[in-house]
């Protein structure tokens, strides 16, 4: 009697240990399975918000781009076309694109309702983009003639630019435009350098040198060696 007691005994001891490892091997994969889960599901929503920034600020370029094409049908000369708002500022206070001479009221790109409103996109600058004095805050638009290369004539061309953007979001913009079979994951470098003030204004020479677009899309991302840890975001306005 003694031997078949201790025996029931170990018997059910067993089970209980089997039950309790079961359960923890259980756990495990279900653990396993719900970081991975979640991991995808991060992922995936890192991609979504990426591809909104960048349809975000590529439509706005677009609306910008439409604004000017329609100012110009309306009888504006490009050069009379103003962009000066109080919403694109430099950080000592100075406006970043000042009025060209003589420049109808009708032909102020900023000028609700006739005219479209100035958004800037500080939210989506890099932290590692530092300036001062008449340099342009992060993310507000500047406009600037510059010299695309294969694009048009030797004739300048006109471009609009956010300084001091995230890489990240500079990255997300080049895969949103990107052509067919290309896909980036870091901002090309390019060589070209800013100068002067308003030089959208006639007269006034361009000021981006030899700008290398990296997809066939009139938008484009850039960096420069000089500064390499933020990006700039960009469209051609009119190519000439």
């Amino acid at each position: 009697m003694k031997n078949q007691a201790r025996h029931r005994c170990n018997t059910q001891s067993g089970s209980i240990f089997f039950w309790i490892f079961f359960m923890v091997i259980m756990f495990a994969a279900l653990s396993y399975a719900l970081t991975q889960g979640f991991r995808g599901s991060t992922s995936s929503l890192d991609r979504e918000n990426s591809k909104l920034m960048a349809q975000e600020i590529v439509e706005y370029f677009n609306q910008v781009k439409l604004q000017f094409n329609s100012l110009v049908i309306g009888g504006c000369s490009p050069l009379e076309i103003s962009f000066d708002s109080d919403i694109y500022v430099r950080y000592n206070g100075a406006a970043i694109n000042a009025a060209p001479p003589s420049s109808p009221a009708n032909c102020a790109m900023f000028n609700p309702p006739s005219g479209i409103s100035a958004l800037s996109f500080p939210q989506y600058a890099s932290a590692n983009y530092s300036g001062a004095g008449t340099n342009p805050l992060p993310g507000n638009l500047n406009v600037r003639y510059a010299d695309v290369e294969n694009v048009g004539t030797e004739e300048h061309d006109l471009s609009m630019t956010l300084t001091g953007m995230d890489l990240g979001v500079c990255v997300a913009v080049l895969n949103y435009v990107a052509d067919s079979g290309q896909s980036f994951t870091d901002v090309p470098f390019d060589t070209w350098s800013y100068g002067g003030n308003n030089s959208y204004t006639p007269g006034t020479a361009g000021t981006l040198n030899q700008l290398t677009l990296p997809t066939s899309s009139m938008v484009w991302a850039l960096r420069q060696a000089s500064s390499p840890d933020y990006c700039q975001l960009g469209m051609i306005i009119k190519a000439n």
